[in-house]
């Protein structure tokens, strides 16, 4: 049977392995595997509204554990770290404690690999702007800017020190 892998469960990643798993898993023509460092999925579009704080992450993910056990695809929650193209296998890391066989780094043989990993916030050299710019790269980038936003409308709320007022001349 045909190896198809799939690293990063973006969008493009969660949706062609649930398309390929339907269509050629369920039917026994090829064995999918989705590769993701994150136990769950959040569309993207959504992040600005975690920001907002007007969406729970924890409500609107889909798991992928969840999602593969529906529709006939494997799951593996790892880092990639090396694609050896002659051997056709990957490399996948652990994320923390318990995930892998004792820790150690994995190895996934393929037919086809499917690099969906996805893109990241790019600054084009302006200085300063990594160090001071809000990204919503992840579900993390977003909680982040829902918390520094929180904590600045908490410490504009606060009374101002009162200052003592000029005193009113009698007439």
């Amino acid at each position: 049977m045909r190896a198809i892998v799939i690293v990063g469960g973006g969008a493009a990643g969660l949706q062609l392995a649930t398309r390929l798993a339907r269509r050629l898993g369920k039917r026994g023509h090829a064995e999918i595997v989705l590769v993701d460092r994150s136990p769950t999925h959040l569309w993207k579009p959504l992040l600005h509204e975690v920001a907002a704080g007007r969406l729970e992450p924890v409500v609107h993910h889909t798991p992928f554990a969840l999602q593969a056990a529906r529709h006939g695809f494997r799951y593996v929650q790892g880092n990639l770290r090396a694609v050896d193209r002659i051997n056709r296998t990957i490399s996948v890391a652990p994320i923390g404690t318990g995930h892998g066989e004792d820790g150690q780094i994995q190895s996934i043989g393929y037919d086809k690999l499917v690099l969906a990993v996805g893109g990241v916030t790019q600054y084009f050299g302006v200085p300063g702007a990594r160090e001071h710019a809000l990204t919503l790269d992840s579900v993390s980038c977003a909680e982040q800017v829902r918390d520094r936003v929180f904590t600045a409308l908490r410490r504009s709320r606060r009374p101002m020190p009162s200052r003592t007022r000029p005193r009113e001349r009698s007439a």
